[in-house]
């Protein structure tokens, strides 16, 4: 994987997408798509080795633009994010394959095809693996949420507590992957140690 290809793409698209830079955002932004790439690079050997079939430029170009487009509690981010990348990036032979990567990311229940889906998914799903991650992003959301939508602080955590006690109720692993699927119970038990703590606190009563 080619490190300098990959920041030289991140610094032209953050030039075009300047929803990546805005104030509002404080977990949906250049960061978060920073985050993902720097785990990417750290794991590009056991990626490669667990799914040599895997298109490189395919799951860096799906997770650039996965989240492009986005507001809180916008049922339709994906797509948005999707019609972004046709915008800027035109006709190329690869295009519709990572249209299709980007705007089935909500559909989570239908399965993951391919090694570029399980990837992306489980780098956008990182944060679990460490509670105080887990934490940080937490605060960014919540902060994020209420600068887009005329909401208060205890609704937005009230639905945060919903969308973690979702999680437990699915019971599906938050990591598909061959190559972070062991991490699953450590990010299970963060997950229930802060519907805990949140339950204390008074969150949802």
């Amino acid at each position: 994987m080619n490190d300098k290809l990959v920041n030289a793409t991140i610094e032209s698209l953050a030039q075009s997408v300047s929803n990546w830079y805005s104030p509002n955002r404080q977990y949906h932004n250049i960061n978060h798509v920073k985050d993902m790439l720097k785990q990417l690079s750290e794991s590009s050997c056991n990626i490669g080795f667990a799914y040599p079939e895997i298109d490189w430029e395919i799951l860096i170009t799906s997770i650039l633009w996965h989240d492009a487009g986005y507001k809180p509690g916008y049922a339709l981010n994906e797509f948005e994010a999707a019609d972004l990348y046709r915008h800027y990036c035109g006709l190329n032979a690869k295009r519709e394959v990572i249209e299709a990567i980007i705007s089935t990311i909500p559909f989570h229940d239908k399965g993951f095809p391919t090694p570029e889906q399980k990837v992306l998914h489980d780098l956008d799903w990182f944060g679990f693996m460490s509670y105080e991650k887990m934490l940080s992003n937490e605060a960014k959301i919540i902060e994020e949420a209420m600068n887009y939508l005329d909401v208060t602080r205890s609704f937005v955590k009230n639905n945060q507590l919903k969308f973690y006690k979702k999680i437990l109720d699915e019971g599906k692993p938050l990591y598909v992957t061959t190559i972070w699927e062991e991490y699953n119970a450590q990010a299970f038990a963060n997950i229930r140690l802060r519907i805990e703590e949140m339950e204390n606190e008074g969150v949802g009563f």
